[in-house]
């Protein structure tokens, strides 16, 4: 990795390629190429940064779309070199409102009462729907989005690898899940700053508190309507329940809080 004049004595600055999973699937507590990127760049070294499908060949000669980046050994420093996404790609002008949902097809998830939702907007902005991941283009959703008052505005995208970035350019994190742990689509959502919506689903209630999310019932879509309608029509509220997911990421659930938290439940648990 590094690589020294012996002459002088100089160290000399390289340009580290790094061909790597997408940025938001890497688990920092275990991922070695991490680390070595890390230790790279604090001596002095610049990181390229491939995913394995930017690479190919044309005529013979291999090529590779590239960015560079900076490591960050901080876990409170979330997603900071992961731009927000243009979502003028799937046909959404900069001033309509995003209502984003992320989920692999299984009913667990309750994916379509995130669209039936959409039945009982009341708002005059203009709004469109976005559903990430594994079978979400599938033919029952489609039809569901055919049926729906939104129709064109609600965009099935399937599988991406592009999540953080599509999450930090909508306005409103929705989970409408029947059962759901931890929630870390809802976390990341929290992460980039804003406000969710989400069903009394289990372990994801404790995500959120009042400043920072909704509440509301499991399987009623007509109520999950309203949730999101209150946040689009009330800018100040949308925007400063955002804050406080972020904040809320920060203090509560930062690696350093947890920490402490587990090991006083441990010394409470051995009394």
């Amino acid at each position: 990795m590094v690589q020294r004049n012996f002459n002088s004595g100089v160290r000399l600055k390289m340009k580290l390629g790094v061909v790597m999973d997408p940025i938001e699937t890497i688990n920092f507590k275990k991922d070695s190429t991490l680390v070595m990127m890390i230790e790279a760049q604090r001596k002095g070294h610049e990181i390229i940064y491939f995913t394995p499908d930017s690479l190919f060949i044309k005529s013979g000669i291999p090529y590779a779309s590239s960015n560079k980046m900076e490591v960050r050994n901080d876990h409170s420093d979330w997603f900071t070199n992961i731009p927000p996404k243009d979502l003028t790609e799937f046909g959404i002008a900069k001033d309509d409102m995003v209502v984003c949902l992320v989920g692999n097809h299984r009913k667990v998830k309750g994916t379509k009462y995130f669209l039936a939702s959409s039945h009982f907007l009341a708002t005059a902005k203009n709004v469109h729907y976005l559903l990430i991941g594994d079978q979400t283009d599938c033919r029952t959703f489609q039809q569901m989005k055919n049926q729906s008052p939104l129709g064109e505005h609600i965009h099935l995208l399937g599988r991406r690898d592009d999540v953080v970035a599509i999450l930090k350019s909508v306005d409103i994190y929705v989970q409408t899940s029947l059962e759901e742990g931890f929630g870390r689509a809802i976390s990341e959502a929290m992460c980039v700053g804003k406000p969710i919506i989400m069903t009394d689903a289990g372990g994801c209630t404790e995500l959120i508190d009042s400043s920072s999310g909704i509440i509301v019932p499991k399987r009623n879509p007509k109520l999950i309507g309203k949730a999101i309608s209150k946040l689009l029509n009330h800018d100040t509220l949308r925007e400063d329940m955002g804050k406080n997911a972020r904040k809320r990421i920060d203090n509560v659930y930062h690696i350093n809080q947890t920490i402490e938290d587990t090991l006083d439940l441990y010394h409470r648990l051995l009394r």
